[in-house]
């Protein structure tokens, strides 16, 4: 089996909330390069560190990056023609070219890992190509494809060998080569050792009458269909079974590329923004989430975007300040942080180091709810009972002004109680609130030594006059 990354890409179900992807405003962003991102998001550091060096190695290296593109795109057009329905003799014979394309590329691949700057990342990829090539190509597939099959890559490529009687009658037809090269005289001219014509033969016949050209052309039209059609056939015939044992063999590896590829695309234009940075990778249980310079991935190319810093190590944050301030941007920048650098992926970031979580619950606060007997409070706490009940204490919690669908003083006590939880089961994240009289209530809970520590921001003015989020309780409550 094929195949790139050592550890799992694709791993089991990462524990997250339904919509974090939308609260995170990444669902679009990384649908223009990942197939179900989720998917690729693990708790696993070695398997991170693979993903940052193979990224590294490829934005180093284009000429790299472009054999793996290449490869990518071959070997998806050559799985779709192992299970094609197509029946017609030119579908047949195009599939076939497939077999030395992947052959080149495959080829391409390696010899570009050789010459890469960092080639013992891919040692073993180009081992496993070697390996796959030589269990389904045979000794001297390249000249005996040369000779026989060389120009089908080629339009108009298919020539046939017609014998003739000395009358001039067909006598029989076949394939000659599909070598143009070896084809360099006139279409159509007859030689004498065997009577041999090429097409097209339509009025290079002079010695014949009209009506018996025009018999003798319907006959090879007839004929040469006939035979292109049971060639079509064997070659059908020899080549499924071939491109389906090659298919499989590729399957899994096809996936990781598709990752690879968005990777790489999305790096190059997150770095064509702003600065990436790959995060130093800290252990699950270090509770730590330090980035300086952080920009959401969304707003990376926007001109007027904040940056700002986040550094928090077994703390939830609360924050709160003035409306539109920045206060969910910055809570969606942070959770985007977290689960880009679970993705493996750089961040845009001057600098990171992050601690994994095993998990990622975010509450935000949404539409009224359509459905009947659930209001928009009921939902929230809904969703809010559902992750706490889950979360152990390496999980990471995103809040953005919940529970605010009631009075201020019920409001008030449901989010202090619910502050309580999170201290006790040790969790860290990030509450946003507009309730200033929280942050009395979370210093007080400060005093107790067990749990969770809480840390307050506010939105404050940065450089040149523009919201920035800065460490301390929010002005308007002090």
């Amino acid at each position: 089996m094929l195949k790139l990354f050592e550890y799992n890409l694709c791993c089991e179900p990462f524990p997250a909330s339904e919509n974090l992807l939308d609260d995170l405003e990444l669902s679009a962003f990384l649908n223009r390069y990942f197939v179900s991102p989720m998917q690729y998001i693990t708790r696993d550091p070695e398997a991170i560190k693979e993903r940052h060096e193979i990224c590294k190695a490829l934005l180093s290296d284009e000429s790299l990056t472009d054999a793996f593109r290449q490869f990518h795109d071959t070997s998806l057009a050559f799985m779709d023609s192992s299970i094609s329905t197509e029946n017609a003799p030119w579908q047949t014979v195009r599939n076939h070219a497939g077999i030395r394309l992947f052959w080149d590329t495959a080829r391409g691949l390696i010899g570009a890992i050789a010459a890469c700057k960092m080639p013992e990342i891919f040692h073993l990829l180009s081992c496993r190509l070697e390996s796959l090539l030589a269990k389904w190509y045979p000794a001297g597939f390249e000249d005996a494809w040369d000779n026989y099959a060389g120009g089908t890559q080629l339009p108009n490529s298919i020539s046939f060998m017609i014998r003739f009687t000395q009358d001039l009658e067909l006598e029989s037809i076949a394939f000659a080569s599909v070598r143009r090269e070896q084809y360099t005289k006139k279409p159509g001219a007859m030689y004498a050792d065997n009577l041999m014509l090429l097409l097209p033969v339509s009025g290079l016949l002079p010695t014949l009458n009209r009506y018996r050209e025009h018999v003798l052309l319907n006959r090879l039209k007839k004929s040469l269909e006939h035979v292109f059609s049971a060639q079509a056939d064997i070659l059908k015939k020899q080549t499924v079974a071939l491109k389906q044992n090659i298919a499989a063999d590729i399957r899994g590896f096809v996936n990781e590329l598709n990752f690879v590829i968005g990777m790489v695309d999305y790096a190059k234009a997150v770095s064509a923004c702003t600065t990436i940075c790959f995060a130093e990778i800290l252990q699950m249980g270090e509770k730590t989430i330090s980035v300086k310079g952080m920009i959401h991935p969304v707003l990376a190319e926007r001109a007027d975007a904040v940056a700002n810093d986040i550094i928090a190590t077994h703390e939830y944050i609360l924050l709160g300040g003035a409306n539109m301030g920045g206060k969910t941007t910055y809570l969606r920048t942070a959770g985007a942080m977290q689960l880009l650098f679970q993705m493996g992926l750089p961040l845009p970031a001057v600098s990171a180091a992050i601690s994994l979580v095993s998990g990622i619950y975010s509450v935000f606060a949404r539409e009224e709810a359509t459905v009947l007997n659930r209001g928009l409070l009921g939902r929230e706490l809904i969703e809010i009972r559902d992750a706490m009940s889950v979360m152990d204490e390496n999980c990471l919690f995103l809040a953005n002004e919940p529970i605010t669908a009631t009075s201020p003083t019920e409001s008030l006590y449901l989010c202090r109680e619910a502050l309580c939880i999170l201290k006790a089961k040790r969790i860290q994240g990030i509450w946003v609130t507009h309730l200033y009289d929280l942050f009395d209530d979370a210093a007080k809970l400060n005093i107790v030594e067990f749990g969770s520590k809480f840390k307050f921001m506010r939105v404050g003015f940065g450089t040149g006059h523009k919201y920035s989020i800065l460490p301390g309780i929010p002005d308007s409550h002090m």
